[in-house]
């Protein structure tokens, strides 16, 4: 009887440690959808720009807006999970550095480099997506 008991915890074990690794969760209950949104809010914790609008910002991640697509790019490099920033306009961009796994949705708009030759500084093993996009390299450096 002792060994049934012992076997069936261990068992409970294994497949606590297997759900764990595999990403998935037990439901406990019932969740609503404001719930469900509140979770993933605090989860990517992205907090928009004060006095942001869809109609004044460059980038949106999610619900939160973005008066500059650098300040989205900043709030994506610290979010936590997978992060799609959204252009909202066409913009000017001198440099960026994406340091975590994330995905750049321009909306069919248009990145022109500004200054640099470099727009993006990858700094990261997972990948970066970008879609829906179009680099514009008008700059011209000549260092003579």
């Amino acid at each position: 009887m002792k060994e049934k008991t012992v076997m069936k915890r261990c068992l409970a074990l294994v497949l606590t440690f297997v759900l764990v690794l595999s990403g998935l969760t037990i439901p406990k209950g019932d969740v609503t959808v404001a719930e469900a949104a509140e979770e993933t809010a605090i989860a990517t914790n992205i907090v928009g720009d004060e006095g942001a609008t869809a109609e004044n910002s460059e980038a949106k991640i999610g619900d939160a807006y973005f008066l500059k697509f650098a300040n989205a790019v900043a709030q994506a490099n610290q979010a936590n999970g997978d992060v799609t920033i959204e252009l909202l306009k066409n913009i000017s961009l001198d440099t960026a550095d994406l340091t975590k796994k994330m995905t750049i949705d321009g909306n069919d708009h248009k990145i022109t480099a500004s200054k640099a030759a470099h727009m993006f500084f990858v700094k990261v093993a997972d990948i970066v997506e970008f879609k829906n996009l179009t680099f514009n390299f008008g700059y011209n450096w000549n260092p003579i």
